[in-house]
């Protein structure tokens, strides 16, 4: 990746001048260029995930339903402004006339020809027409609102499929070097037997603890493989494994406490947004429903002019202006019924606007359970690998000079390796359970994502 240091060359000439000793250095440099590495990285990352974001075909298609209500929202605006038609008709028209003392018919034939141009605008509809364009607007939001949960899903399943992708990478790569390992002290055991001074018994063990390495590596190909295919599949590209940079949430992002998590959550839900939505466009169908019962009152202003009408060489011309009441409706409960469905469907999305609040409380409060979790895990699986590091270390020590068995250097190997793999799967689950925090909360943005060097630095 290229980035700019913010020392230009005279400075840093100067610094190099003013440094004796290159720890010294190495500090300056570190504490300049750093810093501005992890912050092209995250630049990086975020840009990634919202490239990656827009060519989703799901969000690509949500983005259309989106400007499809806005075309819709024009439709119901168009409604407050005047209607013109336009009318027309040209054709042949064969008359024949007979009275009761005629013997003969009189005969026409003419070409008649009709046109008529009316301005209708309305004056009254019971505010069914602003209940329609409120209606349309509601709608609106609630499109927007389902692309950003939508965005935000999509999302949460990118970082997944990319943190797994790393997981399972680092898993299969300790599998590898645990089998190297084994090998190699198996080796050694084989010489000591050759010696006279090993046993059978631990080099069996250690050919038990290959087989053992061996099924975690096969397991760790499984799930690198399968992470991979899900990461093409979000991505459309295979993943980058060695400039890959880690990813953890920006710590400004996550609240302090769960008090703080489930407000935040009832203050940004997408669900709950969606739920509010509801109940206002039920609100607005109860506006429509009523004024449909109580009619139109329009205004009409038209102009009409004909030629050759009913077999007369004559043209008319006529205009008018009125005002017209239409009502539509069916006798038995005229209109009642629209009304009171609707008001039943009022009165259930406020149900499930209540619910809805219910359903973010129980997700953001589970999501920090296991948060938490998560992170407490990770704590306990990182110090756990240090301790096994650190007594394979003295067992190896002890097994040049003859004092621990081969069993329990491997035994100790195998702790090791296995509490590494742990250390990186609980950090691995501490990410993913973080972000899926932020997206209970309806707060999952490409914004929160940053490499992991770049936190470092801020810490």
């Amino acid at each position: 990746m290229i980035f700019q240091a913010p020392l230009t060359t005279c400075l840093l000439v100067r610094a190099l001048r003013r440094v004796r000793n290159y720890s010294s250095l190495v500090a300056i440099l570190a504490a300049t260029l750093i810093p501005q590495y992890a912050s092209a990285q995250t630049e990086s990352l975020a840009l990634l995930f919202v490239e990656k974001l827009d060519q989703h075909p799901r969000i690509q298609a949500a983005i259309k339903d989106v400007e499809a209500a806005q075309q819709n929202l024009k439709i119901a605006d168009d409604a407050f402004y005047p209607s013109l038609a336009l009318n027309g008709s040209y054709g042949f028209e064969h008359l024949e006339r007979k009275n009761k003392n005629q013997t003969e018919a009189n005969t026409s034939e003419l070409s008649p020809q009709d046109l008529k141009l009316s301005l209708r605008q309305n004056l009254f509809k019971g505010g069914a027409d602003k209940g329609s364009f409120a209606l349309s607007s509601e709608n609106l939001k609630s499109s927007q609102a389902s692309l950003e949960t939508l965005r935000q899903s999509i999302l949460l399943q990118m970082l997944s499929a990319y943190v797994n992708v790393q997981r399972f990478d680092q898993l299969l790569a300790l599998a590898r070097l645990s089998i190297e390992n084994i090998q190699r002290q198996t080796e050694l055991e084989n010489t000591r037997i050759e010696r006279g001074r090993g046993y059978n018994t631990d080099l069996l063990q250690a050919k038990s603890q290959l087989a053992e390495a061996r099924a975690r590596m096969v397991r760790a190909q499984k799930g690198l493989t399968q992470s991979v295919n899900v990461y093409r599949n979000l991505f459309q590209e295979i993943p980058k494994m060695t400039n890959a940079s880690s990813i953890i949430v920006s710590k400004t992002a996550i609240p302090d406490n769960l008090d703080t998590a489930v407000s935040r959550a009832l203050a940004n839900s997408l669900l709950i947004k969606n739920a509010r939505l509801n109940v206002s466009i039920a609100e607005h169908q109860i506006s429509i429903a009523r004024g449909q019962r109580l009619g139109a009152l329009d205004a009409v202003l038209s102009v009409r002019t004909r030629e050759n009408i009913e077999g007369s060489e004559s043209s008319i011309f006529d205009y008018s202006a009125k005002i017209e009441y239409n009502l539509s409706t069916k006798v038995p409960s005229f209109g009642g019924h629209a009304s009171q469905a609707a008001a039943l469907q009022l009165e259930a999305a406020r149900k499930l606007e209540a619910s809805s609040k219910r359903d973010v409380v129980l997700s953001v409060r589970q999501a920090w359970a296991d948060f938490q979790t998560s992170q407490e895990v990770a704590e306990i699986e990182t110090h756990r690998a240090l301790i096994a590091e650190e007594f394979l270390h003295l067992a190896r020590r002890e097994r040049e000079l003859n004092r621990r068995s081969l069993l329990e250097v491997l035994s100790g190997e195998t702790n090791l390796y296995a509490a590494r793999i742990q250390s990186i799967s609980a950090d691995a689950d501490k990410v993913i359970a973080s972000y899926s925090l932020l997206q209970s909360m309806g707060l999952l943005r490409p914004g929160v994502i940053v490499s992991k060097l770049h936190n470092k630095e801020d810490k």
